[in-house]
């Protein structure tokens, strides 16, 4: 995550109203003590957090891929999900204590509101103060912050950009030199999701010209007719939304996660987790989030994840191609003309 960015986006929010959860596990990269310093840094700023750091979760010897990010994932989540427990034991607790008491005849005098009438609670702990309306999900990605309070500005049921990286394999994707003539122009869209400075492919001068730029999700990204997209511009098979990406403007999609992702929280509290997928004479990848015990072909967990969303019934899924983000530091600062990525 670009703990920069991801300040500098709290930092425009209303005072309290994030909750960051940060959880690595058995990394040798040294980023243990960049998540010391976003720490500091979000205590500077009175942002609520849970920053776990060297946390205890291995991947086992044979466990699959899948079923391992699934529950690095779930620990993310971890403090969302101690707070819908916490929030329905205690509407148990008020609604049993509202009830005439056994052998008495008499009724609780207590007035506490459940959650379901509040907004707000006290908080454990590390945990959430509030009900949350929606999940900011962000990869190893390098982004500005305009473009988590755009993607927000939708109020879909997952919100997604388009993340790019430098395909030095791939010879379909759409080359550096061509990137600048009219592929993905600078955005045409309503002024209250417009950035301070709006996105536009950049002149490139680096010494990565003759690496493509390639899409980068494209086994969890699907377009509005449920097609994979591809590595090479425009992306998407759908007319329409190939339309939309060519003015960068947002377009329908079923599913996608490409590495900055927003996604409603009600989901979560009616118990969708990430998962891996059902296996044949197994039942061990199933979760009370999915509603089908039919095996089902293996797919990231983020795929899953749009598909129990769909189940129940949250099915808006917005892709805005005018937010692009990057996984290289050179590609981000030639993709994001006019703003420095974070």
């Amino acid at each position: 995550m670009d703990a920069a960015a991801a300040q500098q986006t709290l930092l425009r929010l209303p005072r309290d109203a994030a909750f960051v959860s940060v959880y690595e596990s058995n990394s040798d990269d040294g980023v243990h003590g960049w998540i010391d310093v976003m720490q500091l840094a979000l205590n500077v700023i009175g942002t609520p957090s849970r920053l776990v750091a060297r946390g205890m979760l291995v991947r086992r010897e044979g466990q699959h891929r899948i079923e391992f990010l699934a529950q690095v994932r779930n620990m993310a989540l971890a403090p969302l999900y101690s707070h819908y427990s916490a929030a329905g034991a205690a509407a148990a607790a008020a609604n049993s204590s509202s009830s005439p008491a056994a052998g008495s005849g008499s009724s609780s005098s207590s007035s506490s509101s459940s959650s379901s009438s509040s907004s707000r609670r006290p908080a454990a702990p590390g945990g959430l103060p509030w009900d949350p309306d929606y999940v900011v999900f962000l990869n190893d990605v390098f982004f500005c912050w305009g473009m988590v309070l755009r993607l927000m500005g939708y109020r879909a049921d997952i919100t997604c950009g388009l993340d790019f990286w430098q395909n030095r394999d791939a010879t379909v994707a759409l080359p550096l030199g061509q990137r600048t003539k009219g592929h993905l122009p600078k955005p045409t869209i309503p002024a209250q999701y417009q950035l301070e400075a709006p996105l536009l492919l950049a002149n490139a001068s680096s010494p990565d010209q003759a690496n493509p730029i390639a899409f980068y999700d494209i086994w969890v990204a699907r377009d509005v007719g449920g097609s994979k997209f591809w590595w090479a511009h425009p992306f998407v098979n759908d007319g329409a939304s190939a339309a939309a990406v060519q003015r960068g403007l947002p377009f329908r999609a079923s599913c996608c996660w490409n590495g900055l992702t927003i996604l409603a929280a009600e989901p979560f509290r009616r118990g969708v987790r990430f998962r891996s997928h059902i296996q044949p004479s197994s039942s061990s990848s199933s979760s009370s989030s999915s509603s089908s015990s039919k095996p089902e072909c293996r797919a990231s967990e983020c795929s899953l994840l749009c598909d129990d969303f769909a189940r129940l019934g949250f099915e808006r899924v917005v892709v805005d191609a005018g937010v692009q983000v990057a996984y290289d530091w050179g590609l981000a600062r030639e993709m994001m003309a006019g703003e420095t990525p974070q």
